[in-house]
């Protein structure tokens, strides 16, 4: 085995990982601000999701990548809309803070739709998989 083939496997395999755990940030930001909406608009977690999510998205993409994201001359209102409605949870204005960042996600991601697509199909397959292991395991 050459030492490239190697030093390949090492940067994906590194890269995987911290896929995953820009995954799992991801996810405990989507807890962190369904806890949030039922405990009647928490600040506190609220905030705890918005800093895992930004902490997510560094592990998904990568800082620089991150970066680069929000720092786009087309999307710089919706992310000033964004950090703004995040200033505005974390001095305790809960429920216009959230209002702003869902109205800034929501224009944010109608650029990019097919996120929305890969994601649910991505769901879709892991239900399927998981569906198929269940019927092995029956038969």
């Amino acid at each position: 085995v050459s030492t490239q083939s190697t030093w390949g496997l090492l940067t994906m395999w590194i890269f995987s990982e911290n896929r995953q755990i820009g995954i799992m940030f991801a996810v405990a930001s989507f807890g962190f601000y369904l806890l949030g909406i039922l405990l009647l608009f928490n600040w506190a977690l609220f905030v705890l999701a918005n800093l895992a999510m930004i902490v997510g998205l560094c592990f998904l993409l990568g800082p620089k990548e991150t970066l680069a994201y929000f720092i786009d001359k087309e999307k710089m209102y919706f992310d000033a809309l964004y950090f703004g409605g995040f200033f505005l949870i974390v001095i305790k204005f809960t429920l216009i803070g959230f209002l702003l960042q869902v109205a800034s996600v929501a224009f944010l991601f109608k650029a990019a739709p097919m996120l929305f697509s890969t994601m649910i199909s991505m769901v879709k397959r892991m239900f399927d998989q998981t569906d198929q292991s269940i019927h092995y395991t029956l038969s």
